[in-house]
């Protein structure tokens, strides 16, 4: 009895040593599992087609200035107007999407929602 009285302290050390590390394990594997969870649905919500036109309509005014940049560079190389007609429709439906795109993106999840039904998602 006296020699495991002797040990006692370093039981006591070792069990609150052990249970601090499993609670920590829980708690990190919890959270890991949660990040897990988190960017899952991120992937899956950015591959949908809310997701994308989100992502077009985010990234329009930088699409756009590169746009711009190209089409000066087709000016300074001759370009014709007929090559640059297209560029330009493309430029004016990027500053459609900068301009009014905050305003459309409430409308887009019902849209996407009818969409992925008539193709047959979900």
């Amino acid at each position: 009895m006296e020699q495991l009285l002797e040990y006692a302290h370093i039981y006591v050390f070792l069990g609150i040593f052990f249970t601090a590390g499993i609670v920590f394990y829980k708690i990190r594997s919890s959270h890991k599992e949660r990040q897990f969870k988190e960017e899952v649905k991120t992937k899956k919500q950015a591959k949908s087609f809310e997701g994308s036109i989100d992502k077009l309509i985010d990234e329009a005014p930088e699409t756009q200035q590169q746009l711009l940049k190209l089409r000066e560079e087709m000016v300074r190389d001759g370009a014709t107007p007929d090559q640059l007609k297209a560029l330009d429709s493309k430029i004016q439906l990027l500053g459609y999407a900068a301009s009014y795109g905050e305003i459309a993106k409430p409308l887009i999840k019902p849209l996407g929602g009818i969409l992925s039904k008539l193709t047959g998602g979900r």
